[in-house]
């Protein structure tokens, strides 16, 4: 009974070490993107703001216009 205790103290050791290896989330952004016809914040997303510098420019759907335009990434 002693010997299992240890094997199960050794793997916890053993999951803590993997957990740090594993990749960090820090560098992603929540984003929001606004309707450049009408101004309503319609969608959000995350960005990585080590890869992409400069701003979003998507063609989404807008409930408030009832068609498809440019929605551009702001800061909230």
């Amino acid at each position: 009974m002693v010997r299992e205790r240890s094997r199960v103290r050794l793997s916890l050791s053993a999951n803590k070490e993997n957990k740090e290896n594993m990749a960090k989330k820090g560098n992603r952004v929540v984003i929001y993107f606004e309707c450049s016809v009408c101004g309503r914040k319609n969608y959000t997303s995350r960005k990585n703001n080590n890869n992409t510098k400069d701003k979003l420019t998507l063609n989404k759907f807008c409930p408030k216009c009832v068609k498809h335009t440019e929605h551009k990434e702001i800061k909230k």
